[in-house]
């Protein structure tokens, strides 16, 4: 009998090879199913935490307070409704 695989195996076993920084989980699309390391922004932003590197941008010491915080993510989320509607049309 042949095993068929679902697409949530295929994409597991995707994350499992590409993940680099050991905390990728497959997510149901895979343009989601990205490694915080392949961003090079983020990559930067590693490096330059208290002078060394760290594995994974959730370890940042800004993380929490800039992407988990409500009132943070609250207030960019009022800049970008604000410069959308002030862009030109």
């Amino acid at each position: 009998m042949v095993r068929t695989r679902s697409l949530k195996d295929i994409v597991d076993v995707r994350i499992a090879y590409r993940c680099t920084c050991g905390q990728c989980e497959s997510m149901p699309a895979e343009r989601e199913s990205v490694c915080c390391r392949e961003i090079q922004q983020v990559e930067n932003k590693l490096m330059e935490w208290d002078g060394s590197s760290i594995d994974y941008i959730t370890e940042h010491g800004g993380f929490q307070s800039v992407c988990l915080d409500i009132w943070v993510l609250q207030t960019a989320l009022y800049q970008t409704w604000q410069d959308m509607e002030n862009a030109p049309h």
